[in-house]
């Protein structure tokens, strides 16, 4: 099922001409270059059936994302000499989470190349055991 407001949906099914290059697709996935990259070959790899975030993908699905992200950031390596590669997933607006359709965006990098993800630590947090526990206790994994 397709959101027919969705951009990303719509470039899948080819109702909007967007001119960015594919560089890879199957029967679950869809790959191509961003078009605003971080450095060249920035991809974004997103699942040919709409779902809102990262956290609604099904693990199948999310396993083949990561799978071919992994092997695009491989290919970027070799094929643009990069040193290395991100492969970010954002959740929520705040998160910096644009359209609302799961992605995955991988990132070749550069020594030197100016892309910071600008961590932070926090000086004031809870102990982590007691972190640790609210997260396990609404964690849900399907078996």
């Amino acid at each position: 099922m397709n959101d027919k407001n969705c951009t990303y949906c719509r470039i899948i099914s080819g109702k909007i001409e967007a001119n960015l290059p594919t560089i890879y697709e199957d029967e679950l996935v869809f790959a191509f270059l961003s078009h605003a990259p971080v450095n060249p070959g920035h991809a974004i790899v997103l699942p040919k059936k709409h779902y809102k975030n990262p956290s609604a993908l099904p693990e199948m699905v999310a396993g083949r994302m990561f799978y071919i992200a992994s092997r695009i950031g491989v290919a970027c390596r070799r094929a643009l000499e990069a040193d290395g590669f991100n492969i970010i997933a954002n959740d929520g607006f705040c998160s910096g989470q644009d359209i609302p359709h799961a992605h995955l965006h991988v990132i070749p990098r550069y020594i030197n190349d100016g892309f910071h993800l600008n961590w932070r630590m926090l000086a004031d947090i809870p102990p982590a055991t007691e972190t640790a526990e609210k997260i396990k206790s609404k964690l849900k994994v399907e078996d």
